[in-house]
């Protein structure tokens, strides 16, 4: 029985260490994606508090559409956050804008600046 709880421990241990190592060479992709300005998709967040989909308030703006990012302050910690699109989905209307925002787990709420 002794034999059999050192093996499992050693599996464990064997385990728990490729585990390890799995995720330095995870943060180190992300970190060198992010390095090298490559798209990176991900959850809105703020950079500042880390909240997840923050309450923002954002001013609008004019300019060509492919140039705009998204200048707001978070509602949690009140900095200034900036977001850049990395391609855009564009619906006749607002309806249809707001279907796609439900399907994809957040609310059907499209605010205008």
């Amino acid at each position: 029985m002794e034999g059999r709880v050192e093996e499992l421990l050693g599996r464990l241990v064997d385990a728990t260490e490729r585990n390890a190592v799995a995720n330095e060479k995870i943060v180190s992709l992300a970190t060198d994606e992010r390095d090298t300005g490559e798209s990176i998709l991900g959850p809105p967040f703020c950079p500042h508090c880390g909240t997840f989909n923050p309450n923002v308030r954002s001013e609008g703006g004019d300019g060509e559409m492919a140039e705009f990012a998204l200048v707001a302050q978070c509602r949690n910690c009140g900095n200034i956050l900036y977001g850049v699109p990395q391609g855009w989905l564009v619906y006749k209307t607002k309806e249809e804008a707001a279907q796609q925002i439900a399907g994809k787990g957040g609310t059907d709420d499209i605010h205008n600046g």
